[in-house]
């Protein structure tokens, strides 16, 4: 018989009438596509409207207004300064330009890695070292660090949450072990950003690089790149756009920055819309969203336990957001019958819980679970 986990006692945000997943459906694929806020998406609409009344007044108040204020929320979202911090379309558009502006040399990373991470690695000018399949997900730190001094590397890029199995990422470790050995950590943020709370500055994260669609609740189109003092100082600022040009007489004059990392122009529904999403985060209170996260994957834990299944990777390390089952036919017939939306990656099928999931879209889960009989 399927035992239910005992209620966790938590406050609840009561977030899900804010958030429309398809008719019927238990909604459990953010890792995939997270959803928007309904307030996000109508203030999105707002902006459109008044883009085509008054498109002069809509871009200076994107540059103006919106943009530094969602730079002050991420600076206090991931623990960074927002002198630091600027916005793209998406990781790989941060990602792909941090690449260009830094300098060659011998670059670390895991093979089981999120791809948009390893592609532009492996198909770069970059050389290529891999970790051998030791994984920083499962904390074997001793063999790590053999990577780090055997090859030499400049640089190690590893998300901080892995894509297909869940684990976590110890980063201040990583950030400690690259300090250690003078390496430049660059964070994949994507799975993990809001969800999983990081310290960048205090840490001494070297880059933090993240799409924002996913777990922000504001949809397509925006991303967030962080880079340390030292290192923003160390770019050698390949790319140049409208963002670092200032006006001096009548002439543009380039000046070396961080906005070297973003794009000419930003798409205004894409950032209005952003902006309000992470104003509601930080209204409803960011801790408050870690925790009932956290709590929602406690839940799902102690199913688990108390009927013994296991999840994939569950005894390596940390799980959060994001946990996994093994593929069987079974699972994914009972998953389709009860109209569970989820995600099949390789031999695992993925599930992921935001703040806007509660205990009734879990136990829509353990039923399809048991029908599977896992």
């Amino acid at each position: 018989m399927l035992i239910l986990p005992l209620h966790v006692d938590h406050t609840t945000l009561m977030l899900k009438s804010h958030f429309h997943a398809p008719e019927n459906a238990t909604y459990l694929d953010t890792a995939y596509c997270g959803l928007i806020h309904e307030k996000a998406q109508n203030h999105s609409f707002h902006s459109a409207k008044i883009y085509q009344k008054a498109p002069s007044e809509t871009r200076a108040q994107l540059y103006g207004e919106v943009i530094p204020h969602i730079k002050t929320l991420f600076g206090k979202f991931l623990g960074a300064k927002k002198e630091n911090i600027a916005l793209t379309g998406s990781f790989s558009s941060g990602f792909n330009t941090l690449l260009s502006n830094l300098p060659e040399g011998k670059i670390l990373y895991n093979e089981d890695d999120y791809p948009s991470l390893r592609y532009p690695l492996q198909h770069g000018r970059f050389n290529k070292v891999t970790t051998n399949g030791v994984s920083p997900w499962k904390h074997e730190q001793q063999e790590l660090e053999r990577d780090f001094i055997i090859p030499e590397p400049k640089y190690y890029a590893v998300s901080l949450v892995h894509y297909n199995s869940g684990l976590v990422t110890d980063i201040k470790q990583v950030a400690e072990l690259c300090k250690k050995h003078n390496v430049m950590s660059l964070i994949d943020g994507t799975q993990g950003l809001i969800v999983n709370p990081v310290e960048l500055n205090k840490w001494g994260v070297d880059a933090y690089i993240a799409s924002c669609y996913k777990w922000c609740w504001g949809g397509y189109g925006n991303g967030v790149v962080a880079i340390s003092d030292a290192k923003l100082t160390s770019m050698e600022h390949n790319t140049c756009n409208n963002n670092n040009t200032v006006l001096q007489g009548r002439n543009m004059v380039y000046v070396p920055s961080i906005a070297s990392l973003e794009p000419g122009h930003f798409d205004h529904e894409s950032f209005f819309r952003l902006e309000k999403a992470l104003g509601l985060i930080e209204s409803y209170g960011l801790s408050r969203i870690v925790d009932e996260v956290s709590s929602l994957s406690a839940t799902a834990m102690e199913f688990a336990q108390a009927n013994n299944i296991q999840f994939v990777s569950q005894d390596a390390g940390p799980l959060n957001n994001i946990f996994c089952l093994p593929h069987s036919d079974s699972l994914v017939a009972a998953i389709k019958e009860n109209n569970i939306m989820c995600s099949v990656r390789g031999n695992s099928v993925r599930f992921s819980v935001h703040a806007y999931n509660n205990e009734q879209d879990l136990n829509q889960l353990f039923k399809a679970i048991q029908q599977a009989q896992i």
